[in-house]
């Protein structure tokens, strides 16, 4: 079965990361993306992509559910 996530645990999964690269700054260079990209999402002001939930072992799809 797939877990699914919210927007909120995917971004855990993504401060445990941090965690693992030792600084934001860090993971940003390894990734190839800025510190205040990270930064953006990390605060809500960008959501997370494709591209980054990959690098942090997640997979992005779209889900539609029927109004009642």
């Amino acid at each position: 079965m797939v877990k699914r996530y919210t927007d909120e645990q995917a971004i855990a999964v993504m401060r445990t990361a941090i965690i693992k690269y030792g600084t934001q700054k860090k993971m940003a260079a390894a990734l190839g993306v800025t510190s205040q990209y990270i930064s953006d999402i990390l605060n809500g002001r960008r959501p997370i992509s494709d591209r980054m939930a990959q690098a942090i072992g997640l997979k992005k799809t779209a889900i539609f559910e029927a109004d009642k």
